[in-house]
């Protein structure tokens, strides 16, 4: 399965109005971002969590009417799970030095 634009907006709804041109930007950009080799079997996830956080700062989605819900650091709920999802592939705290 890859990461398509009706699928990530089935997973996040608010972005239904987002152009399908941004979303399909994001996702490209997301998948340059997420290397397949480390995130193996999620890296569908991978994809799906990144695109969803540049979506979500994009000026098409916060002029649109969207609001960013980022936090003081300027980071998404999008952003943050996958920086979860990303220790969790690399083996833990401690498994990204090790590669």
């Amino acid at each position: 399965m890859s990461v398509t634009t009706a699928l990530l907006r089935l997973r996040h709804p608010a972005f239904s109005g987002v152009p399908m041109l941004v979303v399909e930007r994001c996702i490209s950009e997301a998948e340059s971002r997420t290397d397949s080799e480390v995130w193996g079997d999620r890296y569908d996830q991978g994809v799906m969590w990144l695109a969803a956080h540049l979506i979500a700062i994009s000026p098409e989605f916060t002029q649109g009417g969207g609001e960013c819900a980022c936090d003081a650091e300027g980071m998404t709920s999008y952003l943050r799970e996958r920086k979860r999802m990303a220790r969790v592939v690399a083996g833990g705290p401690w498994g990204a030095w090790r590669r």
